[in-house]
């Protein structure tokens, strides 16, 4: 990555201003990028495609490409690459290019990118590849960005399908719009390419979301004609296979009465907490996301323990494909929920566990102070101390943080050797249970 100052000229601000973004004289940013081509096949090609990035800062909040917090629908910056190209790409990568970049403000925290398949045109075309995403990448120390366009499986490649059916108390329910997104992991060698893709819904409550890379798990989202989303989680996809998922718009809570009066449009789906989300570390990033109608304000709502009182923490403005993201840093056990059109979502929550350090010092024959910090600081909060033996794990000592967030015990061991430490503090309704690392320690 490198850093510069990104000077822009004033005709250049006129179209930001059209798209509700703010024009900026001047803006430090850094370059990121990394790969993009169409994979699978007896060759990897160069590729015409569109790459959409939202931007989030350290507190998770989404900006515009000169740092400000972002109001507005649509990308933060778009990347186009090899727009010359035929939607079936180019094998000889020597007069098309592979790779991407993208000058973001410099308090860009993490991206989240989706990339289209195109033509020459400029229209999103499947005939050969399918739609590939990257979410949630650190900019810190991430390296390059690398995004592989799956080969469809009508071309020899391996993509498969979510197709079903929505219904409403037995009867189809009008569906306007249908999104899917891969909810695995991206892995360089066992999962370079984590798909995505806007389908195909219908009036007779049908969808279809085609070209989705195989050999992992998505979250459907279908939007009906009268805007409630439903939201389906863990949609397996195989290889060159349909996988059927009916949705049902049915209140599972309701009862139906023939003399009911008419209800309140229903409350918006709840955030997912995505994978890796649901427990952190005090001072980690929990990734939360969602569906609701294209360029609808969302705020998300929240309180950690021991508050009860639900405040705004962060608002944004869904995409165009109707997505939402947020990131958040709790330091103690978080509910939240989101609020769009005044309705409020059911509750998630994430699970926060202490920060803990360890650190062994001999203070005489096989006697050692035992301290650390705790993070956050819960003044008085008890911290136990367990040796590894060849008993099991043994209790060597308890301490107290105190106003500092410093802990300390002391132990004489009746035996030299080495032994594994660790340090652990018990779960309340504030935070969960925290281990420290493993430290080993020679006792002599």
């Amino acid at each position: 990555m490198r850093r510069r100052l990104l000077l822009v000229p004033l005709a250049l601000c006129l179209p930001l201003l059209l798209v509700g973004e703010q024009a900026a004289t001047a803006v430090d940013t850094i370059t990121i990028g990394g790969t993009i081509d169409g994979v699978g096949g007896p060759e990897t090609r160069a590729v015409n495609a569109l790459i959409g990035l939202d931007l989030k800062d350290a507190s998770g909040q989404t900006i515009n490409r000169d740092g400000t917090a972002r109001t507005a629908s649509g990308y933060g910056i778009v990347v186009n690459v090899n727009t010359t190209l035929p939607p079936e790409g180019l094998a000889d990568s020597s007069t098309a290019t592979i790779s991407w970049t993208a000058d973001v403000p410099s308090n860009t925290s993490s991206v989240y990118l989706e990339a289209y398949p195109r033509d020459a045109s400029g229209k999103t075309n499947e005939a050969r590849y399918g739609h590939a995403m990257r979410h949630n990448v650190p900019i810190a120390g991430s390296g390059p960005i690398d995004v592989h366009l799956p080969l469809i499986c009508a071309q020899g490649g391996t993509t498969g399908t979510i197709r079903g059916t929505a219904t409403l108390g037995g009867s189809p329910m009008p569906l306007s719009r249908v999104v899917a997104w891969s909810i695995d992991q991206f892995d360089p060698v066992k999962l370079p390419t984590l798909g995505w893709n806007i389908g195909t819904a219908l009036d007779d409550g049908t969808f279809v979301v085609p070209n989705l890379a195989s050999g992992q798990k998505y979250q459907v989202w279908t939007t009906s004609t009268a805007a409630e989303v439903r939201k389906t989680v863990g949609v397996a996809v195989s290889p060159c296979a349909e996988t059927v998922r009916d949705v049902s718009y049915d209140d599972p809570s309701a009862s139906p009465s023939p003399t009911a009066s008419p209800t309140a449009p229903p409350p918006p789906p709840a955030p997912t907490v995505e994978d890796g989300s649901s427990l952190i570390t005090a001072g980690g990033v929990a990734n939360i996301s969602g569906a609701a109608a294209p360029g609808k304000t969302v705020q998300l709502l929240a309180y950690s323990r021991p508050s009860t009182t639900y405040s705004v923490i962060r608002t944004t403005t869904a995409s165009d494909t109707g997505s939402y993201s947020f990131s958040i840093r709790p330091q103690t056990n978080t509910r939240l929920l989101v609020r769009i059109d005044g309705q409020q979502s059911a509750s998630v929550v994430v699970g926060v566990r202490p920060a803990i350090s360890l650190r062994t010092v001999r203070a005489g024959v096989r006697t050692y102070q035992l301290t650390g910090r705790v993070q956050p600081i819960r003044v008085g909060q008890i911290v136990s101390v367990f040796a590894t033996t060849t008993h099991g794990d043994v209790l060597v000592g308890r301490g107290r943080v105190d106003a500092n967030g410093i802990w300390s015990a002391s132990h004489r061991f009746t035996g030299n050797g080495t032994f594994g430490i660790f340090a652990v503090t018990g779960a309340d309704i504030v935070t969960a249970a925290g281990r420290s690392v493993t430290v080993r320690t020679a006792v002599h």
